[in-house]
């Protein structure tokens, strides 16, 4: 079978062959229409740019860097796959190439990725607050974009969610079906002293909420390993039966909560209400399919890409800043609260697999105080 020619796509699309080569290689400017009629021609006929010939041609790599630092959650979770997905995509339908690290943040070596031109430009996910990473490529020329935003990003175009406003969302909905108790079973305390932006902003989003509703919240840093994670949720749900609710950020929490039911036989949302903040495929495939707050994070992806690919081919341009509205939708997890005080006693929690002992009660569990009082609680040591 023989291979499709540049050639053959400028036929199919009815333009010159140098019109495709511009199209692809951004040296000259291709009106949007013309364009889109090129992609077409190349989608039909299967057509792939060689990128590796293209970039000896312009002295471009036509190569985007994603970085995800693999010591904010460890191995690439569901969300983060849909991330990467959504930004291959993106890249190849604009004729680029992508190459993901996951390397620790302290490997990430600036002047090597800028003096050896690896790739021509690079998306940085897991943003904290204060991101070194940031502070780096700001001295430089290097064109970057994030998907999340710092405390400072001024002359940064971003992609991120509005997780303040997910907490409000969850903490209303809770409100309105009766729980005067919600906990937010946050993220690990290593990301929240890292200031990891999702945590530091779903905790100040859910602090505000439950001071703007008049209830009683608890922040609750969850490790993020789901065996540690299953007994720490465990113990929660045994030693504060005035919680009646959980609000939980992503699958490794959400994985502990639903063992930690199960091992207590209860029953969601008989027992108590779990919201979840995920993207909608993950919160409908649980039983019960979850009310979910919905996390975008094929949308961020696509964003991501589009930015950076938009700021190589027009350095000039001015940045943008995009922050996704939240969305709750209603699924059968949550429901008026039930008093589980009066429930029997659970059974005792399962040693571990090597024989150890339970881990301990959970340091600084407290009832909570009053209306409108949050009460920090810190991760298991």
């Amino acid at each position: 079978m023989t291979m499709p020619t540049m050639l053959d796509v400028a036929k199919r699309a009815g333009v010159a062959l140098s019109t495709v080569s511009y199209a692809l290689t951004g040296t000259r400017p291709v009106s949007a229409g013309t364009r889109q009629r090129i992609l077409a021609a190349m989608e039909e006929l299967g057509y792939h740019p060689n990128l590796m010939a293209r970039s000896l041609s312009t002295k471009r790599s036509r190569i985007l860097g994603l970085l995800i630092p693999s010591d904010m959650h460890g191995a690439l979770n569901v969300m983060q796959a849909n991330f990467v997905a959504s930004a291959v995509r993106v890249a190849s339908s604009r004729s680029y190439g992508l190459l993901v690290w996951t390397l620790p943040e302290e490997e990430f070596d600036v002047r090597r990725m800028i003096q050896e031109g690896i790739v021509e430009g690079l998306v940085l996910m897991e943003v904290k607050l204060h991101d070194e990473r940031v502070a780096k490529l700001r001295t430089s020329s290097y064109p970057f974009v994030l998907i999340g935003h710092c405390a400072d990003n001024t002359g940064i175009s971003f992609v991120d969610f509005d997780f303040a406003a997910a907490q409000r969302l969850a903490v209303q909905h809770l409100v309105e079906l009766g729980h005067t108790t919600i906990a937010l079973s946050n993220f690990a305390e290593h990301a929240l002293a890292a200031g990891y932006g999702p945590a530091m902003r779903s905790t100040t989003g859910f602090q505000a909420a439950v001071a703007e509703f008049g209830v009683t919240g608890l922040t609750i840093s969850v490790p993020s390993q789901v065996e540690e994670a299953t007994a720490f949720v465990r113990r929660l749900l045994v030693e504060q039966p005035q919680v009646t609710s959980l609000i939980v950020p992503d699958i490794a929490r959400l994985s502990a909560v639903l063992q930690a039911a199960y091992q207590l036989e209860l029953r969601i949302p008989d027992d108590f209400s779990v919201i979840s903040v995920l993207d909608r495929d993950a919160a409908v495939r649980t039983a019960p399919p979850l009310t979910n707050i919905e996390f975008p994070s094929e949308e961020m992806g696509k964003i991501g890409a589009e930015l950076l690919i938009d700021r190589l081919e027009d350095p000039n341009a001015p940045a943008r800043q995009i922050l996704l509205a939240a969305q709750l939708r209603r699924g059968q997890s949550t429901a008026r609260p039930r008093d589980r005080a009066s429930r029997a006693p659970a059974p005792a929690a399962p040693a571990a697999a090597n024989g150890a002992a339970p881990a301990a009660p959970i340091p600084g569990s407290a009832s909570s105080a009053g209306s409108g009082t949050t009460v920090h609680q810190g991760e298991v040591a």
